[in-house]
């Protein structure tokens, strides 16, 4: 009787040992952070859903010159990415560029660009990008400059 109760025990302790370790995730729900939700794309672009991809983050640098603006991405997602948009003139450009999801004017450039060409340390932005790399081409960028408190 003894070695039938012992297994009996054994059977009942292992039971719940793995009883409350299918539990114990179950308690340790954490809610998954801003930044894993996907982001919506704007309408207006052309390119398909699916080739569609977007970096947002903070803006490392960024450059223009000529008829090129290159940036470089310090994504929410923990990735540093640099594209390039080519471009014939500057209404070409504008009409790839937004400010907080509106349309960009040229007088927008002095609120992203700081003094002597330095990127400004809060600036973030979403660069929507069309293809597979490395043949992805930028289709907008729609800036995020910081917010005065």
């Amino acid at each position: 009787m003894k070695h039938y109760q012992r297994s009996i025990l054994i059977v009942l302790l292992g039971a719940a040992f793995l009883a409350g370790g299918a539990a114990q995730p179950q308690d340790r729900r954490v809610a998954a952070p801003a930044q894993d939700q996907r982001l919506a794309a704007p309408a207006d672009l052309d390119c398909s859903r699916d080739d569609l991809t977007v970096f947002a983050g903070r803006v490392a640098e960024f450059t223009r010159n000529g008829k090129r603006l290159r940036i470089t991405i310090e994504t929410d997602w923990q990735t540093r990415e640099t594209r390039t948009l080519r471009y014939a003139n500057d209404q070409e450009l504008l009409k790839r560029l937004r400010l907080d999801g509106k349309t960009f004017a040229a007088s927008d450039w002095s609120k992203i660009e700081s003094a002597g060409g330095r990127t400004p340390a809060k600036l973030r932005a979403k660069v929507w990008v069309c293809g597979q790399a490395p043949k992805q081409r930028i289709v907008r960028i729609d800036w995020e400059p910081a917010r005065e408190q």
